[in-house]
Parts: structure tokens; C-alpha cells; sequence
């Protein structure tokens, strides 16, 4: 059996369940004959089976991506396994992802760029900086600068993007930026968050960019977003490292009927 949410996959079988972390790649088993609680890692126990385990759950997450792209993609060829996975969220899939910024096909090169912006896999970085270097593609370098930053390594192109005609590019900027601690994004953020809110994983990210930068511009666009009961435990949080006294009372009157215990 296999389950997944935005950050965790599960393979179960028999009585062994490997739990995964996506973004970050960190695995653990739980033997359920021994420790029905799941409260003790047995892959130390299980080596064998924990590796084939996990062996078997990238090959399910990299047919996720199969399925999920199938319309795309390039000369009849479909995306390399690696950049499957990524797009599946699997981290270790990263170091893979990088080599293929060295591919000769020019949107393996954009793809792989792309899939590590969003994985933000610090091991990485040589090979993104690497290919900001010398690779003659635009689009390439501006995910490999847009990547870097993310990871705290900064790229001066990454500020160019800010003013750029499409708002793509500024507001991926805007992100990257503001996770470093710099705000010359903020109201980019603030503006994509009321116009074009983003799908829920990179809803995420950019409350946790904007409480970074303790934007108060955002204060009231995120006192409005409380209702949204998947997203509101984290735009709480991100109200709360912001601190402006303004948001207590809709914090308050939502805790008073909230059900939901991590909100």
C-alpha cells in the first residue's frame, strides 16, 4: 500500500512501514508486529528490507510523475527518471536532477533547474553555480540564480528578476529573496498572495517568506485567509512571528471555534 501528503509518503507491507520525508529525504521504519505505536525506527533491523523498501517507493514516485506528465514531452521522449521524482518531491533524487544540467537537451536543462529550485537541496550548489556560470541558456541561469538564493547563497541576477515583465520571475524572485531575510520582495509577495494565491505547497513557503521579513503589508491580506482551513495553522504561525497586535483579535475569534488541533 502506498500514501503520500504534501510532506510525507508511506509504503507499507506486511506489517513494515517505511515513512518518508519528501523535501529532505530522511526515511524511518516501524515494525507494527513489535511497536504498534510506530514510535521506534527499526531500519537498523531491517536493512535489507528498508533498502529495497525505499528503492521501491522512488520507483512509485517516479511513476507519479509518469503518469502526471505524460503530455509533456520532449522529441517523444519523456522526462529522465530523476527529474520524475523531483517533481514528485523526492529529495534524494537531487544529486541526479544536478547531473543533468549538463545534458545537451536544452529543456532537460530548464526542468532539472526548476525541479531543484523547488527541492532546495543544499548539496547542489557547485553544480548550480556551475551551470549560472556558463550555461548560454536565459532561462536556465535564472532558475539556477532563483535556486541559489533560496539556498542562502545569494546570485545577483536573483534582484534582476524583480523588475522583470513577467510576473512569474518577479515572484519567484520575491521568494527566494525573502527566505534570505531580504524584503525588497515583500509587496510582490503580498500582491501574488491576493491576486493568484499559489497551490498549497507553495502557499507554504511563501507565509514562511513573508513572516521571515515580518511583513506588515501582509498582516490583513492574512487575517482574510483564516478561513481557509487547510492553509490556516500556517498563516496563524506566520501572524504570530510577524507579531502586529492588529491580528489578535481574528486570531482570537478563530480559536475560540477552532477544532483542528495543530491550528
Amino acid at each position: 500500500a502506498f500514501a503520500e501528503t504534501d510532506e510525507q509518503t508511506l509504503l507499507a507491507e506486511g506489517t513494515l512501514r517505511l515513512v518518508c520525508e519528501r523535501r529532505i529525504g530522511a526515511c524511518a521504519l516501524y515494525d507494527l508486529e513489535r511497536d504498534p505505536g510506530e514510535t521506534r525506527d527499526a531500519s537498523a533491523a531491517h536493512l535489507d528490507r528498508f533498502e529495497a523498501m525505499k528503492r521501491r517507493l522512488r520507483s512509485i514516485e517516479a511513476s507519479h510523475g509518469r503518469f502526471e506528465l505524460a503530455g509533456l514531452r520532449t522529441e517523444g521522449h519523456a522526462w529522465p527518471e530523476p527529474i520524475r521524482r523531483g517533481i514528485a518531491g523526492d529529495g534524494d533524487a537531487a544529486p541526479e536532477v544536478a547531473a543533468l544540467l549538463d545534458d545537451a537537451e536544452v529543456l532537460f536543462r530548464r526542468k532539472s533547474a526548476e525541479v531543484l529550485f523547488w527541492l532546495r537541496r543544499r548539496e547542489v550548489a557547485p553544480e548550480l553555480r556551475l551551470a549560472l556560470s556558463r550555461d548560454e541558456d536565459d532561462e536556465v541561469k535564472r532558475w539556477c540564480a532563483l535556486a541559489l538564493t533560496r539556498l542562502g547563497e545569494g546570485a545577483p541576477r536573483t534582484v534582476e528578476l524583480l523588475d522583470d515583465a513577467d510576473p512569474k520571475w518577479r515572484r519567484l524572485a520575491a521568494l527566494a529573496l525573502a527566505e534570505s531575510g531580504d524584503g525588497r520582495g515583500g509587496s510582490t509577495l503580498v500582491k501574488w498572495w491576493e491576486s493568484d494565491r499559489p497551490d498549497f505547497a507553495v502557499a507554504r513557503d511563501v507565509l514562511a517568506a513573508l513572516a521571515r521579513i515580518r511583513s506588515k503589508e501582509a498582516v490583513w491580506p492574512l487575517v482574510r485567509s483564516l478561513d481557509d482551513v487547510r492553509l490556516r495553522p500556517y498563516v496563524a504561525r506566520a501572524l504570530g512571528d510577524i507579531g502586529e497586535p492588529f491580528a489578535r483579535r481574528a486570531l482570537a475569534d478563530h480559536f475560540a471555534d477552532e477544532r483542528y488541533e495543530p491550528a
